[in-house]
């Protein structure tokens, strides 16, 4: 992912006829210019550059931000999908259930607000996104809809822990992200148990 915070000037003084000037950012040439190494995910050339004692990465450090962001999205997302849902099913005093959502809702922006300090300790922009949310009201679509849509986190958790590479911190953050994730799958799968596992509109 591009980011102005990698930016590294490229660019020196013009060599003098009888010695070497000091380093310089004016206005010279390119082709007069020795080549700078950017920031890589494999080597400490940049501060935002993860380092080999930190843990090197599997992928280039700007897929990790970009695999960051995109989960980001998911966690934004589900999070709005268990309070709207919530709202919904405590309308129709379904205490109990509700009771889990808002847990989960409150898990879903703690993971939330992790990735957002991630994403801006290696360069990125948290930039804030949520996906259209399913406009349904049968109890049972509900929770299939959000017991998808935790699949789908728990997927991409483990994608991005194939791109951290030897980077323990990451491993160990998104290990605790699925542990929450499945946790909140398995009481959506236990909740279609106490319900009966069929349809039926909210009353």
């Amino acid at each position: 992912m591009a980011n102005s915070r990698y930016a590294v000037p490229t660019k020196t003084a013009a060599v003098a006829t009888d010695e070497v000037a000091p380093p310089s950012y004016g206005g010279e040439t390119e082709e007069e210019a020795p080549q700078v190494p950017q920031p890589t995910a494999s080597e400490g050339v940049h501060p935002l550059a993860v380092s080999p004692e930190e843990g090197l990465f599997a992928v280039p450090q700007e897929k990790v931000v970009g695999q960051c962001v995109k989960l980001l999205k998911l966690k934004y997302t589900m999070m709005m999908m268990y309070i709207n849902y919530g709202d919904r099913i405590r309308a129709h005093f379904r205490d109990v259930i509700y009771a889990h959502f808002k847990e989960h809702a409150g898990e879903e922006r703690e993971d939330a607000y992790h990735l957002t300090m991630k994403i801006t300790a290696l360069g990125g922009e948290p930039t804030p996104k949520v996906s259209t949310i399913p406009d349904i009201n049968d109890l049972h679509q509900i929770f299939m809809v959000l017991l998808q849509a935790e699949k789908q986190i728990i997927q991409e958790l483990r994608n991005l822990s194939l791109m951290a590479g030897e980077n323990l911190s990451i491993k160990v953050m998104l290990e605790q992200m699925a542990l929450t994730d499945q946790q909140h799958a398995d009481d959506l799968r236990r909740m279609m148990f106490c319900e009966g596992g069929g349809g039926g509109s909210l009353p």
